[in-house]
């Protein structure tokens, strides 16, 4: 806890992108919170029936494109056909969005140096292709990212795996209790993501990691979290946090 009169300013994390003003999860969405000045980004990974890794929060592809089919069921070649819903989004009038390929993010992302990029395996997909399968996939995916790279989950046993391959990881905790708490002085995450209102910020769980806490789109709400020991603030409003006069001190770059 921080008691002395300056205050913390929160690290924020762009959570599934510029998810307020473009499609979650999309290159539009990933793209606007690098012109923001993002300096973290999040993504959720789910992969194709022939084991392509893309953005996708949901197993089905029904909140995304109103169609009600399984990622895990379909080929990535026949992405095009289901296009995300993007008509409530302004500044994609008469554009065409896609799901993406996680390859296209990391092309993309390699060669903006400042950020780093959190990588959430959906359960489902672990489920469906096995834990050493999507694992292996993924850590060949992010390698250019090198150490800008890493990988989350709620699925602790997935990141122990990772962990053997020196990857920074980062459990996402279900339930605060003192099982899970069990889990990760085990598991030794470098970060703990959780839902705010799981947790008693000044009673968090103290050890080598960061502590994440998702989903905040209050200036003044972050920046009380910063300062009860909170070190990164997740939000699908990344634009207009750091617009916030001591919140923008953390832009990465300038819009």
């Amino acid at each position: 806890m921080n008691n002395s009169n300056t205050p913390f300013i929160p690290k924020l994390v762009a959570h599934r992108g510029y998810a307020k003003n473009y499609p979650e999860n999309t290159f539009s969405a990933i793209e606007a919170a690098v012109n923001c000045g993002a300096c973290y980004i999040e993504i959720d990974i789910q992969f194709t029936c022939d084991g392509i890794a893309v953005l996708l929060h949901d197993e089905s592809l029904l909140r995304m494109t109103g169609q009600d089919v399984l990622i895990t069921e379909i080929p990535f070649t026949s992405l095009n056909d289901y296009p995300v819903i993007s008509t409530k989004y302004p500044a994609l009038k008469n554009t065409t969005v896609q799901i993406p390929p996680l390859d296209d993010i990391i092309q993309y992302l390699k060669n903006i140096d400042d950020v780093i990029l959190f990588v959430e395996i959906k359960e489902e997909s672990l489920e469906k292709f096995g834990t050493k399968f999507v694992v292996d996939k993924l850590l060949e995916i992010i390698k250019p990212l090198q150490d800008r790279a890493v990988l989350i989950s709620y699925h602790s046993i997935a990141l122990e795996y990772a962990k053997k391959y020196k990857q920074a990881i980062g459990w996402v905790v279900k339930k605060y209790t003192k099982k899970a708490h069990e889990t990760v002085k085990q598991l030794n995450p470098d970060y703990l993501f959780c839902n705010v209102k799981k947790v008693t910020p000044t009673d968090l769980w103290r050890g080598n990691w960061q502590w994440a806490l998702y989903e905040i789109t209050d200036p003044e709400q972050a920046i009380q979290l910063a300062n009860n020991g909170i070190d990164l603030i997740e939000t699908m409003a990344i634009g207009d946090m750091l617009k916030h006069p001591l919140l923008k001190q953390q832009r990465c770059r300038n819009d």
